[in-house]
């Protein structure tokens, strides 16, 4: 079938767009589709993104779109995809880009776990190239994450998905404030929603590397505002505490990548990559470097219930528990205490829950209720979003930023996406701030 208006059917395979006939769906993302195609002249397979069905009348979407192309056109490198073209076609764009053929360093993640440490930091490196030349050309990518990243089956990496870039060419289409990017990944500066540049990509980049050399993310948290608090407060844990092969010397690396502030990160691409040919993995692949302290070492918060608590913790963390428990051991006078910090490093809510009902019997009724009351509330899921006036929704987060820092207005900007009432607004945002007393303050504060 020929399509005259793509705005207008769902495209199938075997449809054929201007010169292009449909031979696959690729993939699909919050801004478009992306299709195998075959140019009906050349022969040639490539890859065609078009704006999803509903959006393309969507001012934003638009033009986020078109910035997108010219982005993209002005970046031509052997570790970028490509844009071979794009095409005005019955008033959409489509992006004819170099289709890549391998898969993105998430999937490999979902489908074997972590990378091996020389092919992470292969893969890093080559990455690293490709935004040196970006960041030369004035374009900081904004969403780095290993979504983005495609490995092909030589082993060629190829950085993707341009969407959200920012270009000094033409940089009136970021408006002041707005917060983009993927928040696993996403930079303090981004979530504080401030000027970035080149170092946010670094540290993105740094949490990437730290994912797929680990298989665990160094910031998480049970909703938004914890995951965006562990970017802006959290040192995560050294990754060869929890991978040995990966070495001391590259773990310095990732984690002067991740600091907080940009001036004590890598200061560009090519000194990021420098330190990273630099560093040396570890050699020994069957046994961390040091051995694992005794409990009977540890202080006396009671001996055999630290040793207790570190067996229950073991299935959770795995070989870094011990290490774990001695460092909190020493700061903590109470199982209580200790079992409250341990259980922070439990990414999932549900295992982090089980972890804390285990250790309840080795509590006194007093510290499990004061663990048990400790657990973030999470939001219940919220009815589609109402229209919501821009005022109201300002002075919403003024009066929340009092309680719980700059993250309030990224904060309220994505519940307001599903909430239907101000109240289930308020309920939800409410649960971001810990005292009764400061959530009956916000409560008085905001329009009624």
């Amino acid at each position: 079938m020929i399509v005259t208006n793509p705005r207008h059917m769902n495209l199938r395979v075997g449809d054929t767009i201007g010169d292009y006939e449909i031979l696959g769906v690729l993939g699909a993302g919050g801004m478009g589709r992306v299709f195998r195609v075959r140019n009906l002249i050349s022969d040639r397979v490539d890859a065609m993104k078009v704006v999803l069905p509903g959006l393309v009348t969507d001012a934003a979407i638009g033009e986020r779109f078109l910035r997108e192309i010219k982005v993209h056109a002005s970046l031509v490198h052997p570790h970028i995809a490509g844009l071979h073209t794009a095409v005005h076609f019955q008033d959409s764009y489509l992006m004819i880009m170099e289709l890549v053929e391998g898969r993105s360093l998430d999937e490999a993640l979902r489908g074997g776990g972590p990378l091996q440490p020389a092919a992470a930091v292969d893969a890093i490196q080559q990455v690293l190239a490709a935004l040196s030349y970006a960041h030369g050309h004035g374009v900081i990518h904004r969403d780095i994450k290993p979504a983005n990243i495609i490995v092909r089956a030589d082993g060629v990496v190829k950085v993707t998905d341009f969407g959200i870039a920012r270009s000094s060419v033409t940089p009136q289409l970021t408006a002041p404030g707005l917060v983009l990017g993927s928040l696993y990944y996403m930079s303090p500066e981004q979530i504080r929603a401030m000027p970035i540049d080149e170092r946010s990509d670094l540290y993105s980049v740094g949490v990437t590397l730290y994912e797929i050399l680990t298989g665990r993310r160094p910031f998480e948290g049970a909703n938004e505002y914890e995951i965006m608090k562990a970017h802006l407060e959290t040192m995560p844990v050294s990754p060869d505490l929890l991978v040995p092969q990966i070495g001391p010397e590259i773990s310095r690396v990732i984690l002067r990548a991740l600091a907080k502030d940009p001036a004590a990160r890598f200061q560009n691409a090519q000194e990021f990559r420098a330190a990273l040919g630099h560093g040396t993995l570890s050699t020994d692949t069957d046994a961390p470097r040091t051995a694992p302290p005794d409990p009977a070492a540890l202080p006396a918060a009671g001996r055999d219930d630290i040793a207790a608590i570190q067996a229950m913790l073991i299935p959770y963390l795995g070989p870094i528990t011990p290490r774990l428990v001695a460092k909190a051991a020493s700061r903590n006078s109470s199982s209580g205490m200790l079992v409250q910090e341990l259980a922070g490093h439990i990414p999932n809510l549900r295992d982090r829950e089980a972890f804390l009902k285990a250790c309840q019997p080795r509590l006194g009724p007093t510290q499990a209720s004061t663990v048990l009351s400790a657990r973030t509330p999470v939001p219940a899921e919220a009815p589609p979003r109402a229209n919501w006036d821009g005022e109201y929704l300002e002075k919403v987060k003024q009066a929340l930023t009092s309680h719980i820092g700059p993250v309030a207005g990224l904060l309220v900007d994505r519940t307001s996406k599903k909430v239907a009432s101000r109240e289930q607004l308020y309920e939800a945002l409410m649960s971001h701030i810990p005292s009764e007393k400061d959530r009956a303050k916000f409560l008085q504060s905001v329009p009624r």
